[in-house]
């Protein structure tokens, strides 16, 4: 059991990446994405939550009702309360 905090917030929805090294979280207060990868400890113990430094910039005006990544993990998607549907690249 891995478990990945999510300070001054609370994730909404959680999608795996294709090949299960990593997940994305829709935020409920920052309404947008954030990344996490799975990764090992650093004295090598065993696995730890790595959350990505930075969070997706903040273009869902309304509340995020669902996400999804794409089967080759390069894209996600964002559909919002206002019927707005979003897609993100990693780069």
């Amino acid at each position: 059991c891995l478990r990945g905090n999510v300070e001054f917030d609370n994730p909404t929805r959680v999608k795996f990446s294709p090949d299960s090294r990593a997940f994305m979280t829709s935020l409920s207060n920052a309404n947008t994405l954030r990344i996490f990868k799975l990764g090992k400890k650093e004295d090598g113990s065993g696995n730890t939550v790595i959350p990505n430094p930075e969070d997706f910039p903040k273009r869902n005006e309304r509340d995020i009702i669902n996400i999804g990544i794409a089967s080759n993990g390069k894209y996600m998607m964002t559909a919002s309360a206002d019927t707005t549907i979003l897609i993100w690249d990693l780069k």
